[in-house]
């Protein structure tokens, strides 16, 4: 599995990090517009790099990380639909979204023919517990796995 959605960059030990506590504005400050985000630009660099660090032919999941506000639904669940065509990852999955934003997304690819995402990962802790109010049963309804 690899994600998409955040922007990486090598260390001085060549060692690839992710930023994931730096607004859009910073990001895009320190030279890294259109590098996060769901984007179908960013979708396709992304997936190409992590296969080219990972050294593979394709992964089994390409994970969403986090909701994009930004990109509309149609063109990043066009993007992750083509990204499975194109034989780069054979499933899509989700993490750190709302339960009405997964479930906008997931309609939207089912009406149209498109990938389903096959997986969620939500935030799940013993403090934080609206996953289970809102999340599980959508993800259950729809028929898509949970990981924890």
């Amino acid at each position: 599995m690899t994600k998409v959605g955040l922007p990486v960059e090598k260390n001085m030990n060549g060692d690839a990090v992710a930023w994931a506590a730096t607004s859009k504005k910073e990001l895009e400050r320190r030279g890294y517009a259109n590098q996060f985000g769901l984007s179908r630009k960013h979708i396709f660099d992304s997936i190409k790099r992590s296969l080219e660090r990972l050294q593979l032919e394709y992964v089994d999941v390409l994970q969403c990380h986090r909701f994009d506000p930004e990109t509309p639904i149609e063109e990043t669940m066009q993007a992750l639909d083509d990204v499975v065509k194109a034989g780069y990852a054979r499933y899509i999955g989700m993490s750190s979204c709302y339960a009405w934003q997964f479930y906008k997304m997931q309609n939207y690819a089912r009406s149209r023919g498109l990938t389903e995402f096959i997986s969620m990962q939500n935030l799940y802790s013993a403090c934080y517990r609206e996953e289970e109010r809102e999340m599980v049963p959508v993800l259950q309804d729809l028929g898509v796995g949970m990981i924890p």
